[in-house]
Parts: structure tokens; C-alpha cells; sequence
């Protein structure tokens, strides 16, 4: 929760402050912010599983929170917000948050619970499915008809151009969590790398996603120009998951590089979205804008990581049912396969990698359609109005 309000009122404090054809330079900086604490995250936390404790994973959250908040009320010179705060909180549309919240809990659950904990075809995930869909079947009837203020005002969907970029950040997120979080399992359950080597490992494709952004936004900000690079970044991202779905026991190191610094450098690209998202705003909807792009992409996180997971977990005890490993948890440990024989090891480590692989071959398919939704970014001329610090935007006559 936290985090999901940094991440939403960090780009409304530029939105507000920034011309249009500055944006993205600004909206850089915090990329970078953001793509630092990625770099480093896995780096420090690996160190910290391989001579501390997990543990230290979370316990470092409460210096760097204290240091957050002093540097908040002393550098942030905020207004004092104007009217009640009891009115304020009447005008929230808590009906939709807790339809959309409970909806997606249940399909994430379904996900994650179907063919592990539960068959698919038992009764725990038939009602959760059935309820599911039914309760954001709900929360779509309650914000289209009869919210005040929806949660997701339905005219942003009017605009084709908007629908386009919301689905691209859907399926770009899926992506990137997909190979933020089986590439590491592939380096440390398959090849056998300390915690701290994984996190390391892992670089070039974070490296390469906030270097390209970088880049990506610099370029805009002097051109105005961006759909060429988001059509680049589209077969980018297509191009590197066919190279992380190839994958096995003994892939070379420069193979597993150059994946990872491709689909880096699309999900990079593609980011930029933003752009027109805000383009084609208009007004005070710009602030909505930035959070619903944001929205779009966490989802993508939540939705790719269910499905992921639950197509890995399957995809692994589908094969060990044979095997003399009882367990998913025991097939993911070092302990346990050591106990094995070579050639039980090799099986074992052989279907974790045809796991990791399966959803790579799917991350292709989820690329290909975040391409086709590319296709439908129209192109806006980026015009900066330094009466107000706010652009005005002319939509030009260039269709797909």
C-alpha cells in the first residue's frame, strides 16, 4: 500500500509542475530512481542471504523508510489541502475499491491455488472462479452506472489511443515481472549460482531497461517523436523472450547476456508510453492518468506472475509425480537433490529449466499482443505552453 501511493503521487508532482515536452526527461529521473533500487536491490539483498540472513531483506525497509519520511517533511513544501477531510473521504468510491480488490483476490487466488493446493475442476476453484468474474462483472456495472466518481472513469476508454497504451503497460508489466523473477530461479535452482551471483547476473537486463528509457527519453524530449520507438521496443521485447524461452542446462553466458540485455532495452522502449498517455489527456484527467498507467502495469505484475506461477509449479509437478522427489518444494531445493544421483539431479534441474522456459514461449505471445496494441498509438504534437507549464497538444493527421 505504501508503495502503490509513492508510485502514484510521484508522477502527479511532475505532471503538474512540467511542460508536456519536458515530461519525459523529468519522468526519467524518476525511472532511474526507480531502476537503481532494482539494480541494487538483489545485489544487497543476495549479499545479505549469503552472510546475514533473509530476514535482513526486510528489516533494511525501516532505515530507509525513516530516512524517506525526514527527507519528505523537510525538502517537500506541500499547501495545506483546502476543505474537511471527512468530506474528502465521502467523495472516494469505496464500493469500487472493495469490488475490484475482492474480485481480483479471488481470480489471483485461483490461479495460484489451481492444480497445486486444489484440481481444477474441484469446488474451492470453480467458486472462486465463478465469483470472481462475477464481482468484477459488478465492480464494471457499479462504475459505469452508478458511481459518483469512479475508481476508473469509463470515458478514458473512449479514447483508442488510451486503450492502446493502458493494454501495452498491461502486457509489458507481465513481461517484466516474469523475467525479473524466473530468470533468477533459472540462475539458482538450474545453474546453481549464489544469491549474490543471481543478483548480479540479473544486471544487464536492468541495466539495459533504464539505460534505454534514458536514451528513449532523451530522444523525445528533442524530437517529439515516439512511436517509432515503441514500435522498435515491441519487437524488442518479442526478439528477447524468444531468446530467454531457448534456455537449457548448459546455455552460453554470452547467449544469456544478450537475451537479457534485448528484452531489457524493449521493456525500456516501451515505457515511454507514457507519453501520449499524457498527450492525450486532457486537463485535470492528466493527474488520473499517471496512476492508471501505473494501475495497468501492476496488474500486468499481478495477473503475469499468478499465471506464471501457477503454469511453472504445474509444469514441474506434472513431471516429479514419477520421480523420487515428493515435492515442488523439495524439486526446488539444493538439500534435497543433493541426495539424489547425478542423473536424478540432472532430470530434476532439467524439468525446472523446461518450466522456466514454458513461460518465456509465453512471454513471446504476451509480446506479440502488446505489439498489436503499439499499433494503435496515434501520434501527438508535443507543444510546450510556458504561460501555465502545461503543453498543449495537437493531434496530428498521422493514423496507423
Amino acid at each position: 500500500m505504501g508503495g502503490g501511493v509513492v508510485i502514484f503521487m510521484a508522477p502527479n508532482v511532475i505532471s503538474d509542475v512540467t511542460p508536456m515536452n519536458q515530461r519525459a526527461l523529468f519522468n526519467n529521473v524518476l525511472y532511474v530512481t526507480f531502476a537503481l533500487g532494482l539494480i541494487l536491490g538483489p545485489i544487497i539483498g543476495g549479499l545479505f542471504v549469503d552472510y546475514l540472513s533473509w530476514r535482513w531483506t526486510f528489516y533494511m525497509h525501516g532505515p530507509l523508510s525513516i530516512i524517506s519520511i525526514v527527507m519528505l517533511l523537510f525538502i517537500i513544501k506541500a499547501p495545506t489541502p483546502v476543505g474537511p477531510v471527512r468530506a474528502k473521504l465521502k467523495r472516494i468510491d469505496w464500493p469500487g475499491i472493495f469490488l475490484l480488490l475482492s474480485g481480483s483476490l479471488l481470480v489471483l487466488l485461483l490461479l495460484n491455488y489451481g492444480g497445486i493446493r486444489f484440481a481444477w475442476s474441484s469446488i474451492p476453484i470453480i467458486g472462486m472462479s465463478v465469483s470472481g468474474i462475477l464481482i468484477l462483472a459488478a465492480f464494471v456495472t457499479f462504475e459505469v452506472r452508478f458511481a459518483a466518481e469512479p475508481l476508473i472513469p469509463g470515458f478514458f476508454f473512449n479514447d483508442s489511443c488510451l486503450r492502446a497504451v493502458f493494454g501495452g503497460f498491461f502486457f509489458i508489466g507481465w513481461v517484466q515481472v516474469v523475467v525479473g523473477y524466473f530468470t533468477p530461479i533459472y540462475f539458482q535452482n538450474v545453474l546453481g549460482f549464489t544469491a549474490t551471483a543471481s543478483g548480479i547476473a540479473l544486471l544487464p537486463f536492468l541495466v539495459s531497461m533504464v539505460v534505454s528509457f534514458g536514451l528513449g527519453s532523451i530522444v523525445v524530449s528533442c524530437t517529439g517523436r515516439y512511436r517509432w520507438l515503441i514500435y522498435i521496443g515491441s519487437l524488442l521485447l518479442i526478439a528477447g523472450s524468444a531468446l530467454l524461452s531457448t534456455y537449457t542446462l548448459d546455455t552460453d553466458g554470452a547467449l544469456r547476456t544478450a537475451s537479457l540485455i534485448i528484452v531489457g532495452i524493449g521493456i525500456g522502449s516501451l515505457s515511454i508510453l507514457s507519453t501520449p498517455a499524457q498527450a492525450a489527456a486532457k486537463g485535470r484527467e492528466k493527474r488520473i492518468i499517471a496512476g492508471l498507467c501505473n494501475f495497468f502495469r501492476g496488474s500486468g505484475w499481478a495477473v503475469g506472475m499468478a499465471v506464471s506461477g501457477a503454469l511453472f509449479n504445474n509444469e514441474i509437478i506434472s513431471h516429479i509425480q514419477n520421480s523420487s522427489i515428493a515435492t515442488l518444494n523439495d524439486a526446488l531445493s539444493p538439500e534435497s537433490l543433493s541426495n539424489l544421483p547425478s542423473d536424478g539431479q540432472n532430470a530434476i534441474l532439467s524439468y525446472i529449466s523446461d518450466a522456466i522456459s514454458k513461460n518465456f514461449e509465453l512471454c513471446i505471445v504476451i509480446s506479440v499482443i502488446a505489439l498489436v496494441f503499439s499499433l494503435f498509438v496515434e501520434h501527438y504534437e508535443l507543444k510546450e505552453d510556458r504561460g501555465i507549464g502545461i503543453a498543449n497538444v495537437e493531434v496530428l493527421n498521422e493514423k496507423v
